[in-house]
């Protein structure tokens, strides 16, 4: 059943003023993102600064092309940026090497307590068996002896 031409009418008005409105909505975002720098310029936070979907924004090609705009100026490296990116990149490989001597020193630590504990069950065991036979023990042997000379 077709629409009365009247009708017509009002709804095409009314989308034409939808329209606008969700223009100026992404218009005025712009500007927002443009003048404030700490806001990151992305899609998503002008479609959510204008109270629009993503989808809506996707309609409006000129738009994207302008928050494009904004990022590419904003992307600009001053030199101290590139200084500071370097020392970066140094101190992130001593650090990375600082952490792997680290882990390795931890390695070796656990190791030789292992290695520690072996010794002492082993040097328990030959005190017993010199007890049992009733010979008579070293000092340095005995486990408990941690007296210097």
């Amino acid at each position: 059943m077709a629409r009365n031409p009247r009708q017509e009418v009002a709804l095409r008005r009314r989308y034409t003023i939808s329209k606008e409105e969700t223009r100026l909505a992404f218009e005025q975002a712009l500007t927002d993102i443009a003048a404030n720098p700490s806001v990151p310029v992305t899609e998503k936070t002008l479609y959510e600064a204008a109270g629009r979907s993503r989808a809506t924004l996707n309609r409006y090609p000129d738009i994207k092309e302008r928050l494009a705009e904004i990022r590419a100026s904003r992307v600009t490296v001053s030199p101290d940026k590139n200084k500071d990116a370097a020392a970066q990149v140094v101190t992130n490989h001593r650090l990375r090497a600082l952490q792997q001597a680290s882990t390795t020193l931890a390695q070796r630590v656990a190791i030789l307590s292992v290695v520690v504990q072996d010794l002492e069950r082993r040097n328990s065991s030959l005190v017993r068996l010199l007890q049992q036979h009733k010979v008579a023990i070293p000092i340095e042997l005995v486990v408990d002896n941690t007296e210097e000379k």
